[in-house]
C-alpha cells in the first residue's frame, strides 16, 4: 500500500506544472480587451469556450461593414459595468494566459457573450 502511494505521489511530481493564478487574484475591476479577453490585476484572462471577434475586426451585414469586434468589446463593458468580476480558471493557453469561466454579479459572462450573439461558442474547446 505504501510503496503505491509513493508511486503515485512520485508520478505527480513528473507532470509538467503550469502556474494558474490563484482565485484571489482572478477577481476585481476587469479591464475589457475584446469580446472574449479581459484583464485584472494585470493577467489576461480568456473566457473559456467562446471565440468573440477581434477588437479591430469588421464583420458585415446586408452589404455593408461594422465594427463587430468594437461592438463585442462594448458589450462586453456594458454587461461588466463596474460590477466585481470573479474568473475560475480551467487552463494556461500556449502563451500563458488564464482561460477561465468568469462571472459578475453572478452571472456567467462567457453563456451570456453566446446568448447575446456576440461571441460563438468555441465547442473544439468546451462543451460548457
Amino acid at each position: 500500500m505504501l510503496r503505491r502511494v509513493l508511486f503515485a505521489l512520485s508520478s505527480l511530481a513528473m507532470l509538467p506544472f503550469v502556474p494558474v493564478a490563484s482565485a484571489e487574484d482572478l477577481a476585481g475591476q476587469a479591464s475589457i480587451i475584446d469580446g472574449d479577453t479581459i484583464e485584472i490585476h494585470g493577467e489576461r484572462i480568456l473566457l473559456l469556450g467562446i471565440d468573440a471577434p477581434e477588437h479591430d475586426q469588421l464583420c458585415e451585414t446586408a452589404g455593408s461593414q461594422y465594427r463587430c469586434g468594437q461592438q463585442a468589446a462594448f458589450a462586453l463593458t456594458d454587461q461588466i459595468g463596474s460590477k466585481t468580476v470573479d474568473c475560475a480558471p480551467r487552463d494556461v493557453d500556449q502563451y500563458g494566459r488564464v482561460v477561465a469561466v468568469c462571472s459578475a454579479a453572478g452571472e456567467d459572462l462567457n453563456a451570456s457573450m453566446v446568448r447575446q450573439g456576440w461571441a460563438p461558442a468555441y465547442r473544439h474547446y468546451s462543451t460548457a
